[in-house]
């Protein structure tokens, strides 16, 4: 059983009637000038936070609701229960949020939107970035995750752009106004009582990729990691899923299960880092083997297992590789730039599992969630700075919170 993708029609009834009641009593609600009447149609590029441009609306949420197996697995595994946590599955789940995708994700959703349709509040700020954001995280907590941590990329080039110095260079420059909007979400998200974790020259994939690891073999945890980037299919594992955020607002697993038919079976997560080493990754970059596609990428894999593997049956001629693929493949990868490039791809989308920086190597129960010492008063003047009243109640009964 997994997180299933579920439309607001399906909220049970009390979860209905909390956010009822919250919109009622919430005594600043008002203050929002950007409300509009009814449905709003909005383009497909409008992001999965497209259902949270509307914070007088009840349907402007963030969805994620649990089938129970998964964490009924992490509760098993620790019987043991804290007084500092509102959890119900004890030591045993961690939620990991690649940060800066959900950034980009309401950024752009919302940029696309008319003035009109923007969340403006009482100051004339725009705060549907940091709406959506807070939503999103509520969304993941509401699935009552023992640990929680959101990772954040570290500014300025990393070990990667030392390797290849084009890595990521197709990119246009990211946005003035997107980067002034790091330090409020970062204070948030740390208003929230979240921790977050950001290591100098290490991307968070590299971040999130060791405290999975980490999660998995010292404490036997349940992982679900928060992103939409296909990269991390490589860290899937019985204990290891993905919560990929889609459209109007939802969350959906993606599981060894969803990954099998995807790839048609044919290959392993683990295999994942030497299939996008043939084929390549244009979002970051990453050259892979020119005209190597998917299809064949999967089938040498299934029968060579690696990417050196499929190197040396290239150089070596042997009679079933252009079976596989064509000669152009072959020669292709033979060839001492295809070699170069397959095993320098690799190099570059391998996520790093064993960090030795401090901050991903301390005790893991730092990112335990907990109900805040200050009994969530820094969160609501944040909350109440920004005018975000739909999110603060929403936290607010995460935390079975009364102010």
């Amino acid at each position: 059983m997994y997180y299933q993708t579920l439309t607001t029609k399906m909220f049970s009834l009390a979860t209905t009637r909390r956010m009822m009641l919250a919109r009622r009593n919430y005594c600043y609600a008002s203050s929002f000038h950007a409300s509009a009447a009814g449905k709003r149609k909005t383009s497909s590029s409008s992001s999965s936070f497209s259902a949270l441009n509307n914070d007088n609306d009840e349907n402007n949420v963030v969805v994620l609701v649990e089938d129970d197996d998964y964490d009924d697995d992490a509760r098993r595994e620790s019987s043991s229960s804290s007084s500092s946590s509102n959890n119900t599955n004890n030591n045993g789940h961690i939620v990991l949020v690649d940060g800066m995708s959900f950034l980009f994700r309401a950024f752009y959703g919302f940029q696309a939107r008319s003035d009109a349709t923007k969340l403006i509040n009482s100051k004339g700020e725009d705060v549907g970035v940091l709406h959506a954001y807070a939503h999103a995280m509520c969304a993941l907590l509401e699935s009552k995750p023992s640990h929680f941590a959101v990772c954040f990329d570290s500014k300025g080039k990393t070990f990667r752009h030392e390797m290849f110095v084009d890595y990521k260079a197709n990119r246009p420059p990211t946005p003035e106004a997107l980067i002034a909007l790091i330090p409020k979400v970062s204070e948030l998200v740390e208003a929230m009582a979240i921790e977050t974790v950001k290591v100098s020259g290490v991307e968070a994939d590299d971040i999130i990729g060791t405290l999975a690891t980490r999660s998995v073999t010292e404490k036997g945890f349940k992982v679900s990691i928060a992103s939409p980037d296909k990269d991390f299919c490589q860290l899937l594992n019985e204990n290891v899923r993905m919560l990929r955020p889609g459209g109007g607002g939802q969350f959906s697993a993606f599981t060894l299960r969803e990954f099998a038919k995807t790839h048609e079976e044919l290959i392993q997560p683990e295999q994942f880092v030497d299939f996008l080493a043939l084929v390549g990754d244009s979002s970051d970059n990453v050259p892979g083997v020119e005209g190597v596609g998917p299809k064949t990428a999967r089938k040498l894999l299934n029968k060579y297992a690696n990417v050196d593997a499929i190197l040396e049956a290239a150089k070596n001629g042997e009679d079933e590789f252009e079976k596989l693929g064509t000669k152009k493949v072959r020669e292709a990868l033979k060839s001492e730039k295809g070699q170069k490039s397959a095993q320098l791809s690799r190099k570059l989308v391998e996520i790093r599992t064993k960090l030795a920086a401090p901050d991903v190597n301390g005790d893991l129960d730092a990112f335990r969630v907990t109900t805040p010492d200050d009994y969530g008063r820094k969160a609501m003047d944040c909350f109440e700075r920004y005018e975000l009243p739909s999110a603060a109640d929403r936290w607010k009964a995460i935390h079975n919170i009364i102010l």
